[in-house]
């Protein structure tokens, strides 16, 4: 059988999602460098999204080759596709403020990237409770962006007053 299509696959569509994420947030970090808390903010979201990579790329490699050769969902996988449809990674080289990159961010965090993995961590977890752990986790990652941006920069007004280091 084809790996199109199937819980390989969708595994590996995920785990580039993830990928493309947190290289997203190292450009954030780069580009808000002179903003050191905010610059620290983007590195931590990217670690996470790393370990969200590490996570499915451990899961995949436990999984029995019957599971990953099946197909895989169908609206599952549409949202994976959704999730690379737009290169993220240059959508951070071109924010103009820190307003812009905040709301990539959310747009991020709220996106088919996000709910392909809960639906990953949530249907193939070593065991139950490591798949709720990790699915409160992912939620846990995706408020930080509204409930600990650093407190400078938690006003609209300041974040536009934020220009990335090649827009000053």
């Amino acid at each position: 059988m084809s790996d199109v299509n199937t819980v390989n696959h969708l595994f590996a569509l995920a785990i580039t999602a993830e990928n493309a994420a947190e290289a997203m947030y190292l450009v954030l970090a780069q580009r808000f460098s002179p903003y050191v808390e905010v610059a620290q903010f983007w590195r931590e979201m990217a670690h996470a999204e790393t370990l969200h990579a590490r996570v499915l790329e451990r899961m995949r490699i436990r999984l029995d080759s019957t599971v990953l050769s099946s197909p895989a969902d169908a609206t599952v996988w549409r949202q994976a596709q959704e999730a690379l449809r737009h290169d993220i990674v240059v959508a951070a080289g071109a924010v103009a403020d820190l307003e812009d990159a905040y709301q990539l961010a959310h747009e991020i965090e709220n996106s088919e990237i996000n709910t392909v993995f809960e639906f990953l961590v949530t249907t193939f977890p070593e065991n139950p409770t490591t798949g709720e752990f990790l699915r409160e986790q992912l939620q846990v990652h995706a408020r930080k962006l509204a409930l600990a941006f650093p407190a400078p920069y938690d006003a609209a007004p300041a974040r536009r007053a934020a220009l990335p280091v090649d827009r000053f």
